[in-house]
Parts: C-alpha cells; sequence; structure tokens
C-alpha cells in the first residue's frame, strides 16, 4: 500500500483515507500548522468508525485496534 523511497518519499498505490484528530494553529493558501495525531485508512468502513469515535471524543477502545 505506501512504499518509502530513498528520498524519503511515500508513494501510495490506491485510495487511502487521511483522518487527523488535534487543533488547528493556523492555515494559509500553501500551508497548515497542526498538533495532531493522524490516522492513515484504506477501509472505508475502518475510517468511518475512526472518524466518528474521533468526533464523539471517544477514547481509542472504539476505534479498530489495527489504527491504535
Amino acid at each position: 500500500m505506501i512504499k518509502k523511497l530513498d528520498d524519503n518519499a511515500l508513494t501510495i498505490d490506491r485510495p487511502l483515507h487521511i483522518i487527523y484528530n488535534g487543533p488547528l494553529f493556523d492555515a494559509t493558501d500553501i500551508s497548515l500548522l497542526i498538533h495532531a495525531t493522524f490516522y492513515f485508512v484504506d477501509n472505508d468502513n475502518d475510517a468511518l468508525q475512526i472518524y466518528n469515535a474521533l468526533k464523539k471524543n471517544k477514547d481509542e477502545a472504539e476505534m479498530p485496534k489495527r489504527y491504535i
């Protein structure tokens, strides 16, 4: 799914959901400044489960274990 290249670039060979949880400190047209936890998920159901748990401020016990 994700391959790391020698120059620290990542390649992704299928659709991927990127979910973050954390405050947004600043945003411009070309940058974001956030302090966040990121979840990279390739399964629609798992992405929705993580999103809903974060939205409701649930703890990690309600998330799929492989993403904790």
